[in-house]
């Protein structure tokens, strides 16, 4: 039987129930209609694999007096050439930074305008024994946002936290947090949710600390070594085994920022599929979107054998590297001597959705 023909079933049945039977009838017409309700994965509260607690925002406490200069100079470069592509607010609605640490500063920057931040990196905002008692305590920010720098992950104490807030402050002052969550998943990695309402704009923010990993290589997803079926590759899973991996494929973001720092997700740095890459990639494929990227400092060593027929003094951008499907953008710039990424270069691209012509295999 069709959907349609169920639900006029279903609210026929709960109107006759309402007549003959009024205290049945008027909570059957909301049950029969959560049977055609889909599930969000936004609402993770529930989940028996994770664990949600949760901070007073009042606990934060400011004492950044300071912003990281040399990297707002930068930004505001990247963030003029993103403006001047004439970008729709529709495609930055929802931002997507893998591998970011706690840079929060650098989307922000870029794009005020979002209403959802992704940051996804493979360290946890802080250990989970820590959760329990951080969350009843009152915690101080740094005095500078410290993403002026690059910064070693042991250098902050594996508190990645501090960092995220320090980084927030020094970017919204303004702002008012609203909620604070910290989610701690079955292999006891730590990830965060804070909704924010921006003074200036008048506008609720959220973000999103994802801890795991994108670019896990997929075994069985090996192809032959001159890279022939690669603009058609027929993708097994696009999941990579985090829990948020269907949170990120609702949010869908069509805007992702990369600075170039661990070829994590270059394709050319891999001989085989990068499990989690098309899954990011898929929602600027189906609907088109905004990668801005750096180049990484890798020399020609770490390209993979099928990348060797590549031009050797190429830019090795974090994403687009090699893949001919991200060759041919409707708009873009290319901005060089940015403090931007390790490399200095950046890419800004806007492109439309891609066309979908013969099977896919």
């Amino acid at each position: 039987m069709e959907t349609t023909h169920i639900w006029h079933l279903c609210a026929v049945s709960s109107l006759l129930l309402a007549f003959a039977f009024p205290w049945v009838g008027v909570e059957a017409a909301p049950r029969c209609e959560r049977l055609f309700q889909t599930t969000s994965y936004l609402d993770f509260h529930h989940r028996k694999d994770l664990r949600v607690t949760s901070m007073k925002p009042s606990l934060v406490k400011s004492r950044v007096f300071g912003g990281a200069q040399r990297l707002d100079d930068a930004l505001k470069v990247v963030r003029d050439s993103i403006v001047e592509l004439a970008v729709p607010s529709s495609v930055t609605k929802t931002v997507l930074y893998p591998m970011s640490g706690f840079d929060l500063t650098t989307p922000l920057r870029l794009f005020p305008e979002a209403e959802t931040y992704i940051l996804v990196d493979n360290h946890s905002v802080m250990r989970a024994d820590y959760v329990s008692n951080s969350v009843r305590r009152t915690l101080q920010t740094d005095y500078r946002d410290r993403n002026e720098s690059w910064v070693k992950y042991d250098e902050i104490g594996g508190d990645t936290f501090v960092q995220l807030m320090t980084s927030l402050v020094a970017t919204l002052p303004e702002a008012k947090i609203n909620s604070i969550e910290f989610i701690t998943d079955s292999a006891e990695r730590v990830s965060l949710k804070i909704v924010l309402t921006d003074g200036k704009l008048n506008q609720t923010k959220t973000i999103f600390y994802l801890s795991g990993e994108i670019g896990k290589v997929d075994g069985d997803a090996r192809e032959a070594a001159d890279r022939t079926g690669f603009r058609y590759l027929a993708v097994k899973s696009t999941q990579s085994g985090n829990w948020w991996d269907d949170l990120l494929a609702e949010l869908a973001p069509r805007t992702i920022l990369l600075k170039g720092s661990m070829s994590g997700l270059r394709q050319t740095a891999h001989d085989e599929h990068l499990l989690g890459r098309e899954g990011i990639l898929r929602p600027i494929f189906a609907d088109g979107g905004l990668i801005v990227e750096g180049a990484s400092k890798m020399t020609t060593e770490v390209d993979a054998t099928w990348a060797h027929r590549l031009m050797r003094e190429r830019d090795r951008w974090e994403l687009t590297d090699g893949d001919p499907r991200l060759q041919r953008p409707r708009r873009e710039s290319v901005l060089r001597g940015v403090e931007f990424s390790y490399s200095r270069n950046v890419r800004i691209a806007v492109y439309d959705p891609q066309k979908r012509s013969g099977s896919r295999k």
